[in-house]
């Protein structure tokens, strides 16, 4: 046909950016069904045929939005990376996919599935892919030399976008290993296939592996498959507490944001969880206390040492402070859920005000105001400036008594003193 012509193309430049097999099968396909839609050559073809192909691929009900996401992308590395032609952005948008959630299932579940396949063999993969939190594609790529009993580690050599990275042993898994060593004996891959020693398993008898398993758990209603346990290994690793960016190391994420999604399906402590419905007096106390305070101050703050942090916390139920010490990221964290959001602003208080002697201060001030009125029994004066001065004579013998502090007399007589009026600024016209 008119696409063999530049097929052994595509393979070259497909090997020469080292392009995995399942790219290079998925990006031929859509590169074949494009030309199966134009008709002709699509190297002689432009910026309408590609839009009426994208625009059939969306409507026709055949495709999913990965595919049709997969598809321009192959037409995207046929038309720049073979063809040397422009890629119109503009007039060729990338199609939007639905952002779904992982589908978990919990503890219980698991073990349910587990217990199900009788096979020892197919129970040791699913084992192994949820205690590793392995894709399908890397469990089967796994040989014997990458399971580091020493180290306790698994060696993930093949992985996605061929990065290598390292996963904890579990010692239960291991002990599985090992009887299953003993039984099968194999050889160069850990889980070899049909074809005999030197193969590995497929990734399609894995999937088989669990469409029978659901025939088995109907107590299990939800439409699990390989990749649902690789997904239940960071979901469960995110319930027990374990950090974020270890988490995100430990199944190979390129970009965080793809180990942010599992935050939407993890399962809450209820106990941790208040709804505003039921208790919002608890809520309305917890936020005040951060109206007017930080988190933490820097005193109570004792050491960092060996990636921990040791302080000191006030107890609100006794009163008493106690020590404590977490990790640098949890610490961090913790602290920037009490950062205000733009535009919010603390209350700060000084003078009476002031939070630490806030209490006594208003004592104070009540016990002088009430001393003042009675042996000060001001009387209405002609002159209104002579009440005036008497009234604040007053509240200047008030503040210090309990600040503490006298004002300087006059450098010109030496007698009077002097009285704070307002600030005069060098420019008028400056309204800073």
């Amino acid at each position: 046909m008119y696409y063999d012509k530049f097929k052994k193309r595509f393979e070259q430049e497909a090997v020469l950016r080292n392009l995995s097999a399942r790219t290079r099968e998925s990006y031929w396909w859509h590169i074949a069904d494009y030309g199966s839609f134009c008709k002709k050559d699509p190297e002689h073809t432009g910026t309408d045929e590609l839009r009426a192909y994208f625009q059939t691929m969306l409507t026709d009900g055949n495709h999913k939005p990965g595919s049709v996401k997969m598809g321009y992308y192959a037409l995207r590395f046929l038309f720049t990376n073979i063809y040397h032609k422009d890629w119109a952005k503009e007039y060729l948008p990338t199609p939007k996919t639905a952002k779904t959630l992982p589908l978990v299932l919990s503890r219980d579940e698991v073990a349910d599935v587990l217990r199900a396949i009788d096979n020892f063999k197919h129970r040791t993969i699913m084992m192994f892919i949820y205690s590793t939190g392995t894709r399908v594609s890397e469990a089967v790529n796994i040989k014997l030399k990458d399971i580091d009993s020493r180290r306790m580690q698994v060696n993930i050599q093949e992985g996605k976008g061929l990065k290598q990275r390292k996963v904890p042993l579990s010692p239960v898994l291991l002990n599985s290993l090992r009887e299953y060593y003993k039984k099968y004996k194999p050889r160069y891959y850990l889980f070899e296939g049909a074809g005999g020693k030197g193969t590995h398993i497929g990734v399609s008898a894995i999937r088989e592996i669990c469409r029978k398993a659901r025939y088995l758990t109907l107590s299990v209603k939800k439409p699990y498959t390989p990749h649902t346990f690789r997904h239940c290994f960071a979901t469960h690793h995110l319930e027990q507490g374990t950090n974020l960016l270890v988490i995100q190391r430990l199944m190979g994420h390129a970009d965080l944001t793809n180990t942010l999604k599992y935050l939407h399906v993890q399962q809450l402590n209820s106990s941790q969880v208040i709804n505003p419905l039921e208790k919002p007096e608890k809520i309305l106390e917890y936020l005040s206390r951060y109206v007017f305070r930080i988190a933490i101050t820097d005193r109570r703050i004792l050491e960092v040492k060996d990636g921990k942090v040791h302080f000191f916390w006030k107890d609100n139920r006794t009163g008493l402070f106690r020590r404590m010490k977490l990790d640098i990221d949890e610490f961090i964290r913790r602290f920037l859920l009490h950062v205000l959001p733009k535009g919010f602003f603390k209350v700060r208080y000084y003078g009476i005000f002031c939070s630490r002697n806030r209490k006594h201060n208003i004592a104070k001030a009540k016990q002088l105001l009430a001393e003042e009125t009675e042996n000060h029994n001001l009387e209405a004066a002609e002159d209104g400036l002579q009440v005036w001065v008497k009234q604040n004579t007053v509240w200047d013998n008030i503040m210090e008594s309990i600040l503490r502090f006298k004002k300087p007399n006059c450098p010109v007589c030496k007698k009077g003193r002097l009285r704070f009026a307002g600030i005069v600024r060098e420019n008028p016209w400056d309204p800073g």
